[in-house]
């Protein structure tokens, strides 16, 4: 069982490196310089707001996986049986202690992996004639 808990608990960090290159080593809370994400956005707020944007699309897409591996296990019944459970319940605790979305798309947006743009001051949305 522990050695099964051990190949299960990599699969989250596996999953998030196959998708994001590579993985937050510590979750911890951490300094960071205010000043250069304000550089790579031009404004704070649009250094948040992107973080923010990105953060949520590696969210849906743990989740997404999250999904997989359980509908994997229990091939797609609805119905659950207790054996199941455990292996349900290791999964879910493996993605639970994978580093946090938030984490993933700050370290992304520092190493310039993070694509954005935004329309300038002066362009008017399209609604706006």
């Amino acid at each position: 069982m522990n050695r099964d808990h051990q190949t299960q608990q990599s699969g989250a960090r596996q999953v998030i490196h196959n998708l994001y290159g590579t993985v937050p080593e510590s979750s911890s809370l951490t300094t960071r310089n205010i000043l250069h994400l304000w550089d790579i956005a031009g404004t704070l707020y649009k250094a948040v707001f992107v973080i923010g944007r990105r953060a949520a699309q590696i969210h849906s897409d743990l989740k997404r996986h999250l999904r997989e591996d359980v509908e994997r296990i229990t091939g797609g019944s609805d119905l659950v049986a207790e054996t199941y459970l455990d292996q349900i319940n290791a999964i879910v605790r493996d993605y639970e202690e994978a580093p946090d979305p938030v984490l993933i798309a700050v370290q992304e947006f520092e190493e310039g992996k993070t694509y954005f743009r935004f329309l300038s001051d002066t362009d008017k949305p399209s609604w706006e004639s």
